[in-house]
Formats: C-alpha cells, structure tokens, sequence
C-alpha cells in the first residue's frame, strides 16, 4: 500500500506537456517557420537579395573589362574612339565577344552585348548598362523598341507614353533671369504643358520621351514677332549672353519636366538628337549615314563647299590698318566687306569657346583669332539645303518622326546646340532650332557687335529609369506598371 501510494505521488511530481502546450509550441514553430520561408524566398527576401546583389557584382564586373576596352580604343587613337580600335579591343578584352555583339558605330556610339548583358558606350566614351534597344530592318529603319535580352515588347518610336511629369515633381515653376537669358526675367510654369510625351527612341540603353508640343511661357495678348515671340509658347535668349549661357540654360530648364516618377533625367532636344535621327552627317551632305555604304558616305559633299563657312572651315582674322578685317583660311581668304566699328562698340566681337572678347582695330594690329564654321542647315527628307518633300534620304515626308519632329504644331523650338556661320559680311554665333521643317539656327549676336534677340518654343527629352515595366492600355497609350 505505501508502495502504490508513493508511485502515485512519484508520477504527480513529474511534469507533463499538456495538450494546450504542445498546441502553442506547434504555432510557434509554424510561425517562425514563415518567417524563415519569407526570408527566404519572399520578394524581398535573402535569397532575391542575395540574387540581385551577385547579379550587380556580375555587372560591375562586366562593365569593368568594357571601360578598360575603351579606354585602351580612346589611348589608341589619340582621345578619339575609332570603331575598328574599340571592337578590336572589346573582342580582346572581353571573352566569347564576336563582331555580331557589338553595334553602332562613331556618330551614334555603340552597344555590346556581353553575355546576358548589354552595354551602351557613348561617342565619347561614356558607358552605362543598356536595358533597351532599337531593332532595325535591312533598310536601317527602327521597326520596334525591346529589351536587351530579347524580349519582345510591341513598343514603337512614336507610341503615347502615360508619363506624368507632375507626379513626383517638387519644383513646378522655373526661373531664368535676364543676366543668364540677356533677354528679359522670365518663369515657366509646368502646369502650362498641355501635352503628351511621345517615344522617341533609345539613347544609351534606356527609353527618350519626347514633348508632343513645344512648351514655355505662354504667349499672351501683345506678344508678337515685334518683340521677339514667334510660337505660342516660348523662352527668349538675346544677345552674348544669351550665346554663353543657351545650351546650359535650355538643358536646365528643360531637366525640371524629368522629375515624375517614373524619370531618370530630362533635357533639352539637340541637334545631334535631330541628326543621329535623320542621318545627317554635315561631312557628308545628301548621304543617310545610319543607311549608305561606306563608298556612298565618301560621295557626300562637305557642306558649305570652298566658302567661308564651308563645315569645319577654320579662320583667322587679323586688322589690316582699317576697320574691314581680313580673313585667311585654307579655304578661302578675302577681306569682311563690312567694317567693324559699328553697334554698341568699335571692333571685332568673338566667341573663345568661355566668353566673348573684343578687339578694336585702332589700338590691336595684327592677328584678332581664330575661328571655325560649324554652321549647317538642312532639310530631313534631302539632307541638303534643296527642299523636296517627294524625296525620303532622310525621313520620308510621311514618316512618323518626320510628323514629330517637323511638322506645324510640333516644330519651331530651340536646339540646345550653339553654332558659328563665318560668311564674307561677319561672323554670327547663333543657337541652332527647328522651323517649318528645316533645321536652321537663329543669330543672336554679331562680330561687329549688334544683337538680336528671339522667344520660340522648348521641347524636353525626358529619359526614363531602366526598371519601367509598360502595358498598353484601351486607348492605345503605354502605362507604367507597379512591381
């Protein structure tokens, strides 16, 4: 009896798991066991961090071997990327690279594909990852826009893009003093745009936007070509100052449409925009250089042939005891058949690639400077200075960015792209602009020193960050999707 008695009071005194317990610890273990699998394979869990994280060292070290490809083609050649230096060093540099995994070529940079990977390199040598390419037809026309790897998208050149450029926006007014512009103080406002943004291709990798309309201060009652206001929407340069500061000024205005959600950068649109487009090639006038043969590019005549201005021309100017300057180049010398001791100030105005200086004749003999013709213009469907809306060289009269980038409604607006026409009168320095389909410039400042000022419109270049995802909705415009 005492012996049953003290085995029952044994079995009391030990510790039992009861059913409540064993319930709890199972949740428990439930509980962390999610966490774990969430940590593991959720969408940010260590596994996919740990995946992105080998995947960008994969990609640094990618993009290594391709800056030490050009750089090797920039020592080659003098600081100047040649396309058979850089393939030949990519193909060296770079294991089981073949020439079919390098496009492109020296007017409009390059793409390697490296593996899974592609990389775009800028003409001068600038290089970030590409995500995006434009996949051409045997003609050298973009036919469709698809990512790097392959996959197909339906995207093309001139499809509605949804982009808000509000969205995200923190600045929505813009300011641009007289003392940069030389015209007057002026503010843009981004809730004046009233359009849309249209794509206009791939640039280093990554998807450009472009303005559907020109933009900038809205024209109003009293603003007419009288005091410089050509299009409804405008911004004003005038003058030397105007010249010094366009190209900076207009990129930074147009930078504050790139600030929505789903941008990267914005800018202004530029002449090499226009020509890596059209093919113009001021070297080789009348030939498209994204389509002719390397014997038919040969054929294109430099514009501006034995003149003054002719592309590249370079002119020095010196006094020769009068106010008529002499001018002496490997093309053509003669005198200024206009003296320069007119306007604001007797002499010789020049722009020396950081300011404008001047020189007077009676107190300078002798050498002024030199100077160098870089002034075109053109017409995208002939490439020439010969308007022929019947001919497609360039963009065909019927095209979709010759309706972009040309058309009434879309043109007149500044190129962000300074330019000098050295003629037998003068040397102008002007800012180049698109008009009534021809790509021109506007001169806002003279070498005898007169100035002149103008107001036409903007059209921003939005890029767009590298991760978008787009899916084209019922009215046919592409929409960003969430991740």
């Amino acid at each position: 009896m005492n012996k049953n008695l003290k085995k029952k009071e044994f079995c009391k005194s030990r510790k039992g798991i009861t059913l409540i317990a064993l319930v709890i610890t199972i949740i428990v273990l439930l509980i962390l066991a999610g966490i774990s699998i969430s940590m593991l394979a959720g969408d940010n869990s260590i596994l996919r961090r740990a995946g992105e994280a080998r995947e960008k060292t994969d990609s640094s070290g990618l993009k290594e071997q391709v800056q030490m490809a050009t750089l090797a083609a920039l020592s080659n050649e003098n600081g100047q990327i040649k396309d058979d230096a850089l393939r030949a060093e990519i193909k060296k540099n770079i294991s089981g690279v073949t020439d079919n995994d390098i496009t492109g070529n020296e007017r409009n940079g390059w793409q390697v594909k490296v593996g899974n990977k592609a990389f775009a390199i800028s003409k001068t040598g600038d290089i970030n990852e590409a995500f995006w390419e434009e996949v051409r037809d045997a003609n050298g026309d973009v036919t469709e826009i698809r990512r790097v790897d392959g996959t197909a998208t339906g995207l093309k050149i001139g499809d509605t893009i949804g982009y808000k450029m509000l969205d995200g926006a923190t600045t929505t007014e813009i300011s641009s003093s007289q003392s940069v512009n030389g015209y007057e103080d002026q503010t843009i406002k981004l809730s004046d745009y009233n359009g849309t943004w249209r794509l206009l291709g791939v640039e280093n990798g990554k998807l450009n936007l472009i303005s559907s309309v020109i933009t900038g201060v809205p024209k109003v009652e009293g603003d007419s070509t009288d005091n410089g206001v050509y299009t409804n929407s405008y911004f004003k340069v005038k003058g030397r100052t105007g010249y010094t500061n366009a190209e900076s000024e207009l990129n930074r205005i147009c930078s504050y449409y790139g600030k929505g959600k789903y941008a990267e950068s914005a800018r202004s649109i530029n002449v090499d925009d226009i020509n890596r487009i059209t093919g113009y090639d001021p070297e080789h006038t009348g030939v498209n250089v994204n389509k002719a043969t390397a014997e038919e590019i040969a054929a294109g005549k430099v514009y501006g042939e034995n003149q003054s201005y002719q592309y590249g021309n370079k002119v020095t100017f010196s006094w020769k005891g009068d106010s008529y300057p002499k001018y002496e180049s490997s093309v053509k010398n003669g005198n200024l058949s206009q003296p320069h001791n007119w306007s604001t100030f007797k002499g010789f105005s020049w722009w020396n690639g950081t300011s404008f200086q001047k020189s007077d004749y009676t107190e300078t003999p002798g050498k002024i400077c030199t100077l160098t013709s870089d002034y075109y213009y053109y017409y995208p469907e002939t490439l020439t200075t010969t308007n022929d809306t019947a001919k497609s060289v360039g963009l065909a009269n019927d095209s979709v960015l010759r309706e972009m980038l040309f058309n009434p409604g879309t043109d007149y607006y500044w190129l962000a792209s300074r330019c000098v026409n050295i003629t037998s009168y003068y040397a102008y320095f002007g800012v180049r602009f698109v008009n009534s389909g021809v790509v021109s410039y506007y001169i806002i400042a003279y070498s005898y020193g007169g100035e002149r000022g103008v107001g036409i419109g903007l059209r921003p270049v939005v890029s767009l960050k590298s991760d978008i995802q787009l899916k084209k909705d019922d009215n046919g415009v592409w929409q960003f999707v969430e991740k």
